[in-house]
Protein backbone atom coordinates (compact mmCIF):
# COMPACT_ATOMS: atom_id res chain seq x y z
CA UNK A 1 0.00 0.00 0.00
CA UNK A 2 1.41 2.89 -1.10
CA UNK A 3 0.57 6.77 1.57
CA UNK A 4 0.97 10.55 0.12
CA UNK A 5 3.01 12.14 2.70
CA UNK A 6 2.69 15.93 2.45
CA UNK A 7 6.09 17.78 3.92
CA UNK A 8 3.88 20.49 4.89
CA UNK A 9 2.75 18.62 8.03
CA UNK A 10 6.21 17.66 8.52
CA UNK A 11 7.70 18.33 12.50
CA UNK A 12 9.92 21.19 12.75
CA UNK A 13 13.60 20.23 11.81
CA UNK A 14 14.49 19.72 15.28
CA UNK A 15 12.26 16.77 15.32
CA UNK A 16 13.15 15.42 11.87
CA UNK A 17 16.87 14.23 12.17
CA UNK A 18 18.47 11.46 9.96
CA UNK A 19 19.79 9.09 12.27
CA UNK A 20 21.91 5.87 10.74
CA UNK A 21 21.28 2.14 11.75
CA UNK A 22 23.02 -0.74 10.38
CA UNK A 23 22.13 -4.48 10.38
CA UNK A 24 24.25 -7.22 9.19
CA UNK A 25 23.21 -9.25 6.28
CA UNK A 26 21.16 -12.94 7.54
CA UNK A 27 20.66 -10.95 11.14
CA UNK A 28 17.82 -9.95 13.19
CA UNK A 29 17.76 -6.46 13.29
CA UNK A 30 15.51 -3.12 15.01
CA UNK A 31 15.31 -0.02 13.88
CA UNK A 32 13.72 2.30 16.81
CA UNK A 33 11.81 5.78 16.35
CA UNK A 34 11.47 8.00 19.30
CA UNK A 35 8.71 10.56 19.59
CA UNK A 36 7.50 13.19 21.92
CA UNK A 37 4.75 13.01 24.93
CA UNK A 38 2.01 14.84 22.42
CA UNK A 39 1.83 11.60 20.39
CA UNK A 40 2.02 9.17 22.64
CA UNK A 41 -1.39 8.10 21.45
CA UNK A 42 -0.94 8.11 18.09
CA UNK A 43 -0.96 4.84 16.07
CA UNK A 44 2.80 4.64 15.04
CA UNK A 45 3.76 3.94 11.35
CA UNK A 46 7.34 3.01 9.92
CA UNK A 47 7.67 3.13 5.64
CA UNK A 48 10.59 2.78 3.24
CA UNK A 49 10.49 5.81 1.06
CA UNK A 50 10.40 4.79 -2.20
CA UNK A 51 10.69 8.48 -4.05
CA UNK A 52 9.53 12.23 -3.66
CA UNK A 53 6.87 11.82 -0.97
CA UNK A 54 5.73 8.30 -1.73
CA UNK A 55 6.10 5.66 1.24
CA UNK A 56 5.73 2.23 1.76
CA UNK A 57 4.16 0.65 4.92
CA UNK A 58 6.62 -1.73 6.52
CA UNK A 59 5.14 -1.90 10.00
CA UNK A 60 2.08 -0.09 11.57
CA UNK A 61 0.55 -0.22 15.59
CA UNK A 62 -3.00 0.17 13.34
CA UNK A 63 -3.82 -3.18 13.02
CA UNK A 64 -5.84 -2.24 10.30
CA UNK A 65 -2.73 -1.43 7.84
CA UNK A 66 -1.43 -4.58 6.14
CA UNK A 67 2.48 -4.61 5.93
CA UNK A 68 4.86 -7.35 4.42
CA UNK A 69 6.20 -10.37 6.50
CA UNK A 70 9.25 -10.06 8.17
CA UNK A 71 8.30 -6.95 9.98
CA UNK A 72 7.18 -5.96 13.36
CA UNK A 73 6.70 -3.17 15.38
CA UNK A 74 6.38 -2.62 19.01
CA UNK A 75 5.53 0.88 20.76
CA UNK A 76 7.01 1.21 24.35
CA UNK A 77 4.63 4.46 25.56
CA UNK A 78 6.49 4.48 28.51
CA UNK A 79 9.76 5.19 27.28
CA UNK A 80 8.23 6.76 24.09
CA UNK A 81 10.10 4.61 21.31
CA UNK A 82 8.44 2.98 18.92
CA UNK A 83 10.57 -0.38 17.45
CA UNK A 84 10.71 -2.04 14.17
CA UNK A 85 12.48 -5.45 13.89
CA UNK A 86 13.50 -6.42 10.70
CA UNK A 87 13.61 -10.47 11.09
CA UNK A 88 16.55 -11.07 8.10
CA UNK A 89 18.61 -8.21 7.06
CA UNK A 90 19.04 -8.45 3.23
CA UNK A 91 20.32 -6.13 0.90
CA UNK A 92 16.84 -5.09 -0.25
CA UNK A 93 15.99 -3.71 2.98
CA UNK A 94 18.86 -1.10 2.50
CA UNK A 95 16.91 2.97 1.98
CA UNK A 96 15.67 5.58 4.45
CA UNK A 97 12.51 5.06 6.35
CA UNK A 98 10.25 7.29 7.96
CA UNK A 99 8.72 6.94 11.23
CA UNK A 100 5.43 8.76 11.69
CA UNK A 101 2.30 9.33 12.86
CA UNK A 102 -1.55 9.91 11.25
CA UNK A 103 -3.39 12.97 11.56
CA UNK A 104 -7.08 13.94 11.51
CA UNK A 105 -6.93 14.07 7.72
CA UNK A 106 -4.97 10.25 7.46
CA UNK A 107 -1.83 12.73 6.76
CA UNK A 108 1.51 10.85 7.79
CA UNK A 109 3.96 13.31 10.00
CA UNK A 110 7.17 12.45 9.82
CA UNK A 111 8.85 12.55 13.27
CA UNK A 112 12.14 10.84 12.45
CA UNK A 113 14.32 9.99 9.58
CA UNK A 114 16.56 6.82 9.46
CA UNK A 115 18.75 5.62 6.63
CA UNK A 116 19.29 2.03 7.58
CA UNK A 117 22.32 0.13 5.66
CA UNK A 118 22.81 -3.57 5.25
CA UNK A 119 26.22 -5.02 5.93
CA UNK A 120 28.35 -8.18 5.69
CA UNK A 121 28.83 -9.19 8.97
CA UNK A 122 32.89 -7.53 9.37
CA UNK A 123 35.73 -7.70 11.89
CA UNK A 124 39.56 -7.64 11.10
CA UNK A 125 42.48 -9.48 11.52
CA UNK A 126 43.43 -11.23 15.31
CA UNK A 127 39.95 -9.78 16.20
CA UNK A 128 36.33 -11.68 16.57
CA UNK A 129 32.75 -11.64 15.61
CA UNK A 130 29.63 -13.17 16.55
CA UNK A 131 26.75 -14.22 14.55
CA UNK A 132 23.08 -14.99 16.27
CA UNK A 133 21.06 -16.93 14.57
CA UNK A 134 17.33 -17.23 16.19
CA UNK A 135 15.10 -20.67 15.53
CA UNK A 136 12.03 -21.69 16.28
CA UNK A 137 10.65 -22.87 19.67
CA UNK A 138 10.44 -26.72 18.29
CA UNK A 139 14.29 -27.03 17.70
CA UNK A 140 15.37 -26.46 21.69
CA UNK A 141 16.30 -30.07 21.82
CA UNK A 142 18.43 -30.22 18.11
CA UNK A 143 21.76 -30.51 17.90
CA UNK A 144 22.81 -26.90 16.25
CA UNK A 145 25.91 -26.67 13.98
CA UNK A 146 27.71 -24.02 12.04
CA UNK A 147 29.66 -24.48 8.15
CA UNK A 148 30.84 -22.64 6.03
CA UNK A 149 29.82 -22.99 2.38
CA UNK A 150 32.14 -25.36 0.39
CA UNK A 151 33.02 -27.15 3.23
CA UNK A 152 31.23 -30.55 3.63
CA UNK A 153 31.79 -30.98 7.23
CA UNK A 154 30.64 -28.47 10.06
CA UNK A 155 33.09 -26.15 11.74
CA UNK A 156 31.49 -27.19 15.06
CA UNK A 157 28.10 -28.32 16.40
CA UNK A 158 26.52 -30.16 19.85
CA UNK A 159 25.31 -32.63 20.44
CA UNK A 160 21.78 -33.57 21.70
CA UNK A 161 20.49 -32.18 24.69
CA UNK A 162 23.83 -29.37 24.60
CA UNK A 163 23.84 -26.19 24.87
CA UNK A 164 28.10 -25.73 24.48
CA UNK A 165 30.44 -26.79 22.12
CA UNK A 166 34.27 -25.06 21.83
CA UNK A 167 36.66 -26.05 19.91
CA UNK A 168 39.22 -23.12 20.58
CA UNK A 169 38.62 -21.29 17.10
CA UNK A 170 34.81 -21.27 16.70
CA UNK A 171 32.39 -21.04 20.07
CA UNK A 172 29.11 -21.97 19.84
CA UNK A 173 26.13 -21.76 22.55
CA UNK A 174 22.68 -22.47 22.14
CA UNK A 175 20.28 -19.98 24.33
CA UNK A 176 17.26 -22.47 24.67
CA UNK A 177 15.30 -19.71 26.28
CA UNK A 178 15.24 -17.16 23.70
CA UNK A 179 15.68 -19.51 20.71
CA UNK A 180 18.99 -18.09 19.21
CA UNK A 181 22.45 -19.20 18.96
CA UNK A 182 25.08 -17.41 19.26
CA UNK A 183 28.41 -18.18 17.28
CA UNK A 184 31.82 -16.74 18.04
CA UNK A 185 35.10 -16.65 15.82
CA UNK A 186 38.04 -15.92 17.25
CA UNK A 187 41.61 -14.81 15.69
CA UNK A 188 40.26 -13.97 12.56
CA UNK A 189 42.46 -14.43 9.22
CA UNK A 190 42.07 -13.14 6.23
CA UNK A 191 41.02 -16.80 5.00
CA UNK A 192 38.19 -16.70 7.42
CA UNK A 193 35.74 -14.05 5.06
CA UNK A 194 33.28 -16.35 2.93
CA UNK A 195 29.27 -17.41 4.02
CA UNK A 196 28.34 -19.25 6.53
CA UNK A 197 25.32 -21.44 7.50
CA UNK A 198 23.86 -21.79 10.79
CA UNK A 199 21.81 -25.28 10.75
CA UNK A 200 19.75 -27.31 12.96
CA UNK A 201 20.79 -30.81 12.79
CA UNK A 202 17.63 -33.18 10.99
CA UNK A 203 16.57 -30.13 9.79
CA UNK A 204 17.15 -27.16 7.05
CA UNK A 205 19.73 -24.85 6.82
CA UNK A 206 18.10 -21.67 8.70
CA UNK A 207 20.15 -18.57 8.25
CA UNK A 208 23.51 -17.79 6.36
CA UNK A 209 26.00 -14.74 7.04
CA UNK A 210 28.36 -13.56 4.38
CA UNK A 211 31.66 -12.26 6.42
CA UNK A 212 34.31 -10.16 5.79
CA UNK A 213 37.50 -9.81 7.30
CA UNK A 214 39.48 -6.70 7.11
CA UNK A 215 42.69 -5.94 7.47
CA UNK A 216 44.06 -4.28 10.75
CA UNK A 217 46.56 -0.88 10.55
CA UNK A 218 48.89 -0.71 13.76
CA UNK A 219 49.87 3.51 14.13
CA UNK A 220 51.06 5.77 17.39
CA UNK A 221 50.98 8.52 18.21
CA UNK A 222 52.24 10.59 21.23
CA UNK A 223 49.79 12.00 23.65
CA UNK A 224 49.49 16.30 23.22
CA UNK A 225 50.87 15.97 19.58
CA UNK A 226 49.15 15.52 15.79
CA UNK A 227 48.67 11.85 14.33
CA UNK A 228 47.58 11.05 10.60
CA UNK A 229 46.41 7.92 9.65
CA UNK A 230 46.28 7.12 6.06
CA UNK A 231 42.86 5.01 5.05
CA UNK A 232 43.31 3.07 1.60
CA UNK A 233 40.51 2.62 -0.30
CA UNK A 234 39.82 0.43 -4.09
CA UNK A 235 38.22 2.78 -7.01
CA UNK A 236 34.82 3.50 -6.48
CA UNK A 237 31.95 4.71 -9.02
CA UNK A 238 29.25 7.08 -8.43
CA UNK A 239 29.24 9.47 -5.42
CA UNK A 240 30.82 8.45 -2.15
CA UNK A 241 31.97 9.99 0.66
CA UNK A 242 34.68 9.02 3.57
CA UNK A 243 34.37 8.34 7.15
CA UNK A 244 36.33 7.35 10.03
CA UNK A 245 34.86 6.45 13.30
CA UNK A 246 35.43 4.81 16.09
CA UNK A 247 34.56 0.83 17.87
CA UNK A 248 35.60 -2.86 17.34
CA UNK A 249 31.57 -3.20 16.37
CA UNK A 250 31.56 -1.62 12.85
CA UNK A 251 27.33 -1.13 13.43
CA UNK A 252 28.05 0.84 16.18
CA UNK A 253 31.32 2.68 15.24
CA UNK A 254 28.70 4.10 12.43
CA UNK A 255 25.79 4.67 15.00
CA UNK A 256 27.93 5.57 17.51
CA UNK A 257 31.45 6.24 16.99
CA UNK A 258 31.52 9.44 15.69
CA UNK A 259 34.53 11.79 16.35
CA UNK A 260 34.30 15.26 17.14
CA UNK A 261 35.26 18.15 14.53
CA UNK A 262 37.20 20.22 16.54
CA UNK A 263 39.86 17.89 16.63
CA UNK A 264 39.49 15.49 13.69
CA UNK A 265 39.39 16.51 9.59
CA UNK A 266 39.59 14.19 6.86
CA UNK A 267 41.40 15.17 3.68
CA UNK A 268 40.58 13.00 0.49
CA UNK A 269 43.61 12.45 -2.20
CA UNK A 270 41.16 10.77 -4.86
CA UNK A 271 44.39 10.40 -7.61
CA UNK A 272 46.53 8.57 -4.71
CA UNK A 273 42.96 6.51 -3.61
CA UNK A 274 43.80 7.75 -0.16
CA UNK A 275 42.29 9.72 1.78
CA UNK A 276 44.00 10.93 5.37
CA UNK A 277 42.72 11.19 8.90
CA UNK A 278 44.63 14.10 11.35
CA UNK A 279 43.86 13.84 15.13
CA UNK A 280 45.34 16.76 16.60
CA UNK A 281 45.70 17.25 20.40
CA UNK A 282 46.45 13.20 21.10
CA UNK A 283 44.79 12.16 24.66
CA UNK A 284 45.54 8.28 26.48
CA UNK A 285 41.66 8.56 25.62
CA UNK A 286 42.05 8.35 21.98
CA UNK A 287 43.36 4.76 21.95
CA UNK A 288 40.93 2.20 20.96
CA UNK A 289 39.75 0.71 17.26
CA UNK A 290 38.98 2.88 14.71
CA UNK A 291 37.23 2.28 10.95
CA UNK A 292 38.16 3.53 7.67
CA UNK A 293 34.70 3.85 5.55
CA UNK A 294 34.06 4.61 2.24
CA UNK A 295 30.08 5.32 2.20
CA UNK A 296 28.61 4.76 -1.23
CA UNK A 297 25.35 6.07 -2.16
CA UNK A 298 22.90 3.48 -3.01
CA UNK A 299 24.71 0.50 -1.53
CA UNK A 300 26.34 1.75 1.44
CA UNK A 301 29.20 1.69 3.77
CA UNK A 302 32.40 -0.34 2.54
CA UNK A 303 34.78 -0.94 5.60
CA UNK A 304 38.16 -1.01 4.07
CA UNK A 305 40.41 -1.42 7.11
CA UNK A 306 40.34 -0.97 11.18
CA UNK A 307 43.08 0.97 12.65
CA UNK A 308 44.63 -0.04 16.47
CA UNK A 309 46.18 3.41 17.74
CA UNK A 310 47.84 3.40 20.48
CA UNK A 311 48.75 6.84 22.87
CA UNK A 312 52.35 6.70 24.09
CA UNK A 313 53.76 9.29 26.38
CA UNK A 314 56.19 12.31 25.15
CA UNK A 315 59.31 11.44 26.28
CA UNK A 316 61.14 14.78 24.92
CA UNK A 317 60.69 17.00 28.03
CA UNK A 318 62.28 13.62 30.32
CA UNK A 319 65.19 13.15 27.52
CA UNK A 320 65.92 17.13 28.11
CA UNK A 321 65.67 17.29 31.95
CA UNK A 322 68.35 14.00 31.99
CA UNK A 323 70.68 15.87 29.39
CA UNK A 324 70.52 19.28 31.41
CA UNK A 325 71.05 16.94 34.70
CA UNK A 326 73.91 15.30 33.10
CA UNK A 327 75.47 18.57 31.55
CA UNK A 328 75.30 19.84 35.39
CA UNK A 329 76.96 16.57 36.80
CA UNK A 330 79.91 16.70 34.19
CA UNK A 331 79.81 20.82 35.14
CA UNK A 332 80.54 20.46 38.68
CA UNK A 333 82.97 17.32 38.34
CA UNK A 334 84.99 19.44 36.12
CA UNK A 335 85.30 22.03 38.95
CA UNK A 336 85.94 20.00 41.67
CA UNK A 337 88.73 18.71 39.76
CA UNK A 338 90.08 21.93 38.96
CA UNK A 339 89.76 23.12 42.41
CA UNK A 340 91.57 20.06 43.92
CA UNK A 341 94.28 20.47 40.52
CA UNK A 342 94.71 23.93 42.08
CA UNK A 343 95.62 23.32 45.43
CA UNK A 344 97.28 20.78 44.83
CA UNK A 345 99.73 23.25 42.71
CA UNK A 346 99.22 26.28 45.15
CA UNK A 347 100.83 23.55 47.91
CA UNK A 348 103.69 22.46 45.43
CA UNK A 349 104.10 26.33 44.15
CA UNK A 350 106.00 28.31 46.94
CA UNK A 351 105.86 27.53 50.27
CA UNK A 352 108.40 24.28 50.62
CA UNK A 353 111.68 24.19 51.46
CA UNK A 354 114.51 23.88 49.03
CA UNK A 355 117.34 21.16 49.63
CA UNK A 356 119.70 23.73 50.63
CA UNK A 357 117.70 25.24 53.22
CA UNK A 358 117.80 24.31 56.43
CA UNK A 359 115.01 22.21 57.85
CA UNK A 360 115.28 20.78 61.84
CA UNK A 361 112.90 17.74 61.98
CA UNK A 362 112.45 16.43 65.24
CA UNK A 363 111.34 12.76 65.84
CA UNK A 364 110.86 11.50 69.25
CA UNK A 365 110.59 7.60 69.66
CA UNK A 366 108.98 6.38 72.58
CA UNK A 367 109.21 2.75 73.71
CA UNK A 368 107.81 0.68 76.54
CA UNK A 369 110.05 -2.07 77.80
CA UNK A 370 109.07 -4.18 81.14
CA UNK A 371 106.14 -1.25 82.30
CA UNK A 372 109.31 1.08 81.57
CA UNK A 373 108.09 3.66 79.29
CA UNK A 374 111.48 5.67 77.66
CA UNK A 375 111.92 8.50 75.19
CA UNK A 376 114.76 8.78 72.43
CA UNK A 377 115.46 12.05 70.80
CA UNK A 378 116.39 11.21 67.16
CA UNK A 379 116.08 14.45 65.91
CA UNK A 380 118.44 15.32 62.71
CA UNK A 381 119.28 19.45 61.91
CA UNK A 382 119.79 20.10 58.83
CA UNK A 383 121.19 23.64 58.59
CA UNK A 384 119.01 26.48 59.75
CA UNK A 385 115.48 25.06 61.29
CA UNK A 386 112.76 27.19 59.43
CA UNK A 387 110.04 24.24 59.03
CA UNK A 388 110.10 21.72 61.72
CA UNK A 389 108.02 17.90 61.81
CA UNK A 390 107.40 16.18 64.31
CA UNK A 391 106.01 12.83 65.34
CA UNK A 392 106.05 10.53 68.28
CA UNK A 393 105.11 6.54 67.64
CA UNK A 394 104.65 4.50 70.78
CA UNK A 395 106.38 1.34 70.74
CA UNK A 396 105.99 -1.93 72.41
CA UNK A 397 108.87 -4.45 72.87
CA UNK A 398 107.50 -6.99 75.35
CA UNK A 399 107.55 -10.37 72.85
CA UNK A 400 103.69 -10.23 72.85
CA UNK A 401 102.55 -6.20 72.33
CA UNK A 402 101.56 -6.03 68.88
CA UNK A 403 101.93 -3.14 66.44
CA UNK A 404 100.95 0.44 67.71
CA UNK A 405 100.84 3.18 65.52
CA UNK A 406 100.44 6.83 65.38
CA UNK A 407 99.04 9.72 62.56
CA UNK A 408 101.57 12.10 62.32
CA UNK A 409 100.99 15.55 61.31
CA UNK A 410 103.88 17.50 59.47
CA UNK A 411 103.51 21.05 59.24
CA UNK A 412 105.56 23.63 56.84
CA UNK A 413 103.24 26.22 57.15
CA UNK A 414 100.00 26.70 58.90
CA UNK A 415 98.08 25.91 55.73
CA UNK A 416 100.54 22.55 54.98
CA UNK A 417 98.73 19.31 57.34
CA UNK A 418 99.52 16.37 56.33
CA UNK A 419 98.54 13.46 57.68
CA UNK A 420 97.56 9.84 56.43
CA UNK A 421 100.84 8.35 58.13
CA UNK A 422 101.08 4.95 60.13
CA UNK A 423 104.02 3.72 62.35
CA UNK A 424 104.08 0.28 62.45
CA UNK A 425 106.52 -1.84 64.98
CA UNK A 426 106.78 -5.23 65.47
CA UNK A 427 109.14 -6.92 68.05
CA UNK A 428 109.53 -10.38 67.55
CA UNK A 429 112.44 -13.12 68.14
CA UNK A 430 113.32 -12.49 64.41
CA UNK A 431 113.66 -8.44 65.17
CA UNK A 432 111.65 -7.56 62.54
CA UNK A 433 111.69 -4.24 61.26
CA UNK A 434 108.25 -2.96 60.22
CA UNK A 435 108.77 0.76 59.26
CA UNK A 436 105.53 3.48 58.19
CA UNK A 437 105.65 5.85 55.36
CA UNK A 438 104.63 9.22 55.93
CA UNK A 439 103.64 11.51 53.22
CA UNK A 440 103.20 15.38 52.51
CA UNK A 441 103.09 17.85 50.34
CA UNK A 442 105.85 19.70 49.78
CA UNK A 443 107.43 22.33 47.19
CA UNK A 444 108.98 21.00 43.91
CA UNK A 445 112.15 20.73 45.27
CA UNK A 446 110.90 18.83 48.37
CA UNK A 447 112.63 15.74 49.81
CA UNK A 448 111.93 12.26 51.11
CA UNK A 449 113.60 11.70 54.83
CA UNK A 450 114.05 8.32 56.47
CA UNK A 451 116.02 7.49 59.88
CA UNK A 452 117.23 5.12 61.80
CA UNK A 453 120.03 6.58 64.20
CA UNK A 454 119.17 9.57 61.88
CA UNK A 455 117.32 11.14 59.48
CA UNK A 456 118.66 11.61 56.03
CA UNK A 457 116.94 13.91 53.57
CA UNK A 458 116.79 13.30 49.95
CA UNK A 459 115.29 14.97 46.80
CA UNK A 460 112.02 14.23 45.67
CA UNK A 461 109.96 16.67 43.09
CA UNK A 462 106.60 16.32 44.80
CA UNK A 463 106.62 14.88 48.46
CA UNK A 464 108.46 13.72 51.17
CA UNK A 465 108.68 10.50 52.92
CA UNK A 466 109.52 9.29 56.21
CA UNK A 467 110.74 5.73 56.92
CA UNK A 468 111.23 5.36 60.39
CA UNK A 469 112.73 2.01 61.26
CA UNK A 470 113.43 0.62 64.71
CA UNK A 471 114.19 -2.59 65.96
CA UNK A 472 114.65 -4.05 69.66
CA UNK A 473 117.28 -6.17 70.87
CA UNK A 474 115.86 -10.04 71.15
CA UNK A 475 115.88 -11.55 74.68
Amino acid sequence: MILSVSTIFLITVGWCEAVIRTGYLGERTNISCHYQPNIRAAFKHVCKHTSGINCNYVASTNTKINTPDGFFINDDKLHRVATVTISSVSDSDIGEYWCAVSNLYGFLITFETVTFWAIPLTGYTGGEVQMKCPYGSRFEKNAKYLQKLGSPTSLIQTEHDQVRADNGKFFLYDNTSDNEVTVTIRGLEADDSGKYRCGIKDNDPYREWPLAVKSLISVSGFKGHTLNIPCKYQNTSGAYRKHFCRGKDPRKCLEEGVLSEDRVSLRDIAADQVFTVTISNLTAEDAGIYWCVVIIDNSGPDFTSAVQLTIKKDLSHVMVSVAVSLAVVALLIGMVILIVCRKRRSKTGGRGTNIDQDTSIRTMVQTKQDGKENTTDVSTNLKTPLNTASATAYLSTSPTDMVTYSSVSFQNSPSDTVTDSSFSFQNSPSDTVTYSSVSFQKSAAGRSVSGGDYLKAIGDPACEYAHIKYSADSK
